[in-house]
């Protein structure tokens, strides 16, 4: 099935709707949808601050994968 025919059988369905409560959750839906479209892009390493700690041995192999490795 096409695009278009998607986005045709989509407005087919919600034409037919008659509860106002659920076409008011498709249009916050689509509002939310178009406001989280316009965020900016994050930018590499602003999360560095999440993580206070890192163990010594956090590049050591497990040992629950010891046989996988040799």
């Amino acid at each position: 099935m096409t695009l278009e025919a998607q986005k045709s059988e989509i407005i087919k369905w919600v034409s037919k709707l008659t509860d106002n409560e659920i076409l008011d959750e498709i249009l916050k839906l689509r509002e939310k949808e178009e406001s989280s479209a316009e965020q900016p892009l994050r930018k590499f390493g602003s999360g560095k601050h999440i993580f206070t700690y890192v163990a010594e041995d956090f590049n050591e192999p497990l040992e629950d994968f010891k046989e996988y490795m040799e």
